[in-house]
């Protein structure tokens, strides 16, 4: 499958821009398709031969194969409803939608209707990624996720789990396979969970341990997976890959002894991962297109923050904390499952 063509773009924030910029570039898009609806933002637009804004959804829809949503994650339930079914096939940013009621709901839809939809997990585009998945063809002993950054000023509508944790789920799945129970803990302030950790167990025996924060000014990216014969380094904020090795145990006398190791440094090609992601997907390499998440893949791994979730929530209401009680309460009203019993194994699947 193709997506080259018309695309359509909804939302011109700082990751839309983004968008625009890549897709300006790639020589297979014949005309791209704006809509945003600060109207301020819209008309703020750089006017070229080939990016043509637009006054409505239905318009763009008319106009486009390919739609690209970068709006608040509070819009993606509904622009995505609209789009099922219109457009041939559709791209959407992380998290698919607000929780996995709607993802729910977003694969079923998918399913009625025929309809390719993509997730913009963009880490599986890092270039750390592919040759450490390559490893993970021998069994882990455990993975370990580190992400930081400070309070973001343009992201106020989803907690740490929608804005960062999120990515790290998903690769933990994307890298160890599926998970069978979940633990979790956290912190709530203004009545958002700014400070998340969680302990994934994998049905293969694994284990992936992650930790999301919004408190640390300091931005952090960081895996490190143990294996049975080395122990991986990641940093995906610089794209090093380092692969520690105990070489030989030798022993001197009858109460010491010397251990050989090594260390090796992988070489990647310095890349673009937003660049790789969006010609990935215009021009569907079949060796590549698998590393786009699909919206199943995307429910799953929002069935588990909102798992992580709701024990952040449940540990802080059973503390009397009256922001949580306040907040548990709003998850509710939303339709939400809370589960009490997270750590019965269950296996994450959609038929």
């Amino acid at each position: 499958m193709n997506c080259s063509g018309n695309f359509g773009l909804v939302g011109l924030g700082k990751m839309g821009k983004n968008h625009l910029r890549i897709l300006s570039t790639i020589r297979n898009i014949s005309n791209i398709f704006v809509y945003d609806t600060n109207k301020n933002t819209a008309a703020s637009l750089e006017k070229n031969d080939f990016v043509f804004l637009v006054n409505s959804l239905e318009e763009l829809s008319n106009k486009v194969d390919t739609v690209i949503i970068s709006s608040p994650t509070s819009t993606h339930f509904e622009l995505l409803e609209f789009f099922i079914g219109k457009v041939k096939n559709i791209f959407v940013e992380k998290p698919l939608c607000e929780d996995s009621i709607q993802a729910e709901k977003i694969v079923e839809l998918c399913k009625r209707k025929n309809t390719s939809l993509s997730v913009g997990f963009i880490e599986r585009f890092n270039p750390v990624i592919e040759p450490l998945k390559r490893m993970f063809k021998q069994p882990c002993i455990n993975a370990d996720f580190f992400r930081t950054d400070k309070v973001s000023s343009r992201i106020k509508d989803v907690d740490v789990i929608a804005d960062l944790m999120i990515h790290d789920i998903d690769l933990a799945l994307y890298l160890n396979g599926d998970v069978v129970s979940t633990n979790g803990y956290g912190t709530i302030i203004n009545n958002q969970i700014a400070f998340a950790c969680a302990t994934l167990a994998h049905e293969n025996g694994s284990y992936s341990r992650l930790m999301a924060s919004k408190l640390t000014e300091k931005k952090m990216r960081y895996i490190d997976v143990t294996f049975e014969d080395k122990f991986v380094n990641c940093n995906l904020l610089n794209k090093n890959l380092l692969i520690h090795r105990q070489t030989t145990s030798t022993e001197k006398t009858d109460k010491e002894y010397v251990i050989s190791a090594s260390s090796e440094q992988v070489h990647l090609l310095p890349s673009e991962p937003l660049y790789d992601q969006l010609t990935t997907l215009v021009i569907k390499k079949s060796t590549l297109s698998s590393k786009i998440a699909n919206e199943i893949e995307a429910y799953q791994a929002q069935k588990i923050g909102d798992e992580i979730r709701n024990e952040i929530f449940l540990k802080s209401a059973t503390h009397s904390s009256l922001s949580s009680i306040n907040v548990l309460q709003k998850q509710l009203s939303k339709g939400f499952k809370i589960q009490k019993n997270l750590n019965k194994p269950r296996k994450i699947s959609y038929a």
